[in-house]
């Protein structure tokens, strides 16, 4: 397959080919991950405790988020419990196997962004970085209507 010349198009096949490294480097972690299960993992581990928030940060629906949320529970990577100020509400915590595969996709995410840096010339890093930026905030004005 011939990359193609123009550079929107380039950017948007190297989108893919990055998503597609994400993939493939969490499949193959000690502890298996999807990229959502790495996400998930990565906002409970921030104190996002309950399935409706995290819902909404992944601007997924309630349903799949909580599919994804009993996977982690049944894999022992997250626990669930009941709240202690409000009994209707679930708290998530991240265990001691989920903190691991957290820290080892991270890691792993460390050396990836890393090498890829190192591939870009010293003097162009700062573009770079304005530029990968640009792209990100653009991204989710684009899908919500704002830049985070």
């Amino acid at each position: 397959m011939t990359t193609p010349n123009d550079p929107a198009q380039v950017l948007l096949f190297a989108a893919s080919r990055l998503h597609r490294l994400q993939i493939e480097v969490l499949a193959d972690l000690k502890q298996p991950l999807t990229v959502r299960q790495f996400r998930i993992l990565q906002r409970v581990d921030e104190g996002v405790s309950s399935l409706s928030d995290l819902s909404k940060l992944a601007h997924r629906s309630l349903p799949t988020t909580s599919e994804s949320v009993e996977g982690l529970i049944r894999r022992g990577l997250i626990t669930r419990t009941v709240s202690e100020t409000d009994r209707r509400a679930v708290v998530l915590q991240v265990t001691r196997a989920g903190r691991r595969a957290l820290d080892d996709g991270q890691a792993h995410f460390d050396r990836l962004a890393a090498n890829l840096l190192a591939a870009v010339p010293a003097s162009d890093r700062k573009a770079f970085a304005r530029f990968a930026t640009l792209v990100y905030e653009y991204a989710g004005r684009e899908m919500w209507g704002y830049d985070t």
